[in-house]
């Protein structure tokens, strides 16, 4: 998911983000059978564009099973949309779009947004640049809405 949540949030039902804090996103962040390895070596879950789990050079790493213990935004996301939501509003500042969210997904990426740009020094956040350019796009599209 990734610019089609602010290009064409016209078109989608918005629900506020409490209707997805049940969602766990474990299965799409342990899938085995589709990933991505992007243009500065992450290691990406298949749909979850801008997660890096670790540097694919290092699979053995990744395989053997990835460690939680400093990667806080992934640790969240393996148990609900909530604790990341919950992450993002009690330690980070994080502010719900009133206008709501078409998707968990559409809510986990504009957390991670900000978690990215406001906050910084997540390491499984990557490539900044990613977020950066969806920034723009978010910025683009909700001055017109």
């Amino acid at each position: 998911m990734g610019r089609l949540v602010y290009t064409l949030h016209r078109l989608y039902e918005r629900r506020p983000a409490k209707a997805f804090f049940g969602v766990s996103c474990l299965g799409e962040l342990t899938r085995p059978w589709h990933v991505h390895v992007d243009c500065y070596y992450n290691y990406v879950p298949g749909y979850c564009a801008g997660i890096s789990l670790g540097d694919a050079r290092r699979l053995e790493e990744i395989t053997g099973g990835v460690d939680l213990g400093d990667k806080p935004v992934l640790a969240a996301l393996a148990e609900s949309l909530g604790e990341l939501y919950k992450l993002a509003v009690e330690g980070y500042g994080y502010r719900e779009l009133e206008s709501g969210y078409i998707s968990p997904c559409h809510l986990c990426l504009d957390i991670r947004v900000h978690l990215a740009l406001e906050v910084g020094g997540f390491k499984e956040l990557q490539p900044l640049e990613f977020y950066r350019l969806l920034s723009e796009v978010r910025e683009s599209a909700m001055g017109h809405a």
